[in-house]
């Protein structure tokens, strides 16, 4: 005799998580150089540029990001007030 409780079980399926708010910041890193010559002294500040304008996008995202969670919770606030 086999009992339902005993017989094998769908596999269960992975739960997808949803992230509610700001992604966090992770700090900027420059790449290391040891230019020798002119040109790599031009190909790294090039480098360097990018990597700070990477660095300055991540910022300016995570503002704004953070700007629209506040003028959101302020909303709320406000519309709860008038109830």
């Amino acid at each position: 005799m086999l009992f339902t409780g005993c017989t094998s079980a769908p596999p269960l399926v992975a739960v997808q998580s949803t992230v509610v708010g700001c992604p966090l910041v992770i700090p900027c890193q420059l790449p290391a150089s040891n230019p020798i010559s002119n040109q790599g002294i031009s190909s790294e500040l090039d480098t360097c540029e990018t990597a700070w304008h990477d660095c300055a996008a991540q910022i300016d995202m995570i503002i704004e990001c953070q700007n629209k969670q506040q003028a959101k919770d302020l909303s709320q606030k406000e519309g709860k007030r008038h109830e």
